[in-house]
């Protein structure tokens, strides 16, 4: 990075049929918390607007190294922006971006068993994402028995009386 720099912008683009997955692998300057001295920030979009936001890391100055975080796009473009304090010297970030082909969301399963993820999993799922799965057994008169490996659900909106954005649904029950 330019020493005398304090802010960047990236605006990743893959062909049409794909979509961008960025991987951070170090972030260092930024922890969770206050924004005012570093942030990290990325957009499913080309502008920084906020409803197209994916994600923000910020905080003050330090050192955090983040397991390998991986975050994907709805479409073939992110913005990708990192502003820091120039008068620390801990800063840092390591990243990558590649072309990921669009997967389908959901779908019908009749089977004994299986196995459902979420899109690009372990990636973060893509913004404004609505999967839905019918499963049934192969006869009829069976019930399937579900195992929930690993969730992560946003919790509702503060004021909200129900999840509006992130949940899971089983036979109509939130």
């Amino acid at each position: 990075m330019n020493p005398k720099k304090s802010f960047y912008q990236w605006r990743l683009r893959v062909p049409s049929n794909y979509i961008v997955r960025l991987v951070v692998l170090t972030l260092h300057g930024v922890t969770p918390g206050s924004c005012a001295s570093h942030r990290l920030s990325a957009y499913d979009f080309l502008l920084p607007l906020q409803n197209k936001i994916i994600t923000r890391w910020c905080g003050v100055p330090g050192a955090w190294s983040p397991p390998v975080i991986r975050l994907t796009s709805s479409s073939n473009v992110m913005l990708v922006t990192f502003s820091l304090d120039r008068r620390k010297e801990s800063n840092m970030l390591k990243a990558y971006f590649q072309a990921v082909p669009k997967v389908v969301c959901g779908g019908r399963y009749i089977s004994w068993n299986g196995t459902v993820s979420s899109p690009y999993y372990p990636s973060y799922y893509p913004p404004n994402i609505d999967c839905s799965w019918l499963l049934r057994a192969p006869l009829p008169g069976y019930k399937l028995s579900l195992k929930i490996l690993v969730i992560q659900i946003q919790e509702k909106s503060p004021g909200s009386n129900k999840c509006d954005k992130d949940w899971l649904e089983i036979d109509g029950v939130r």
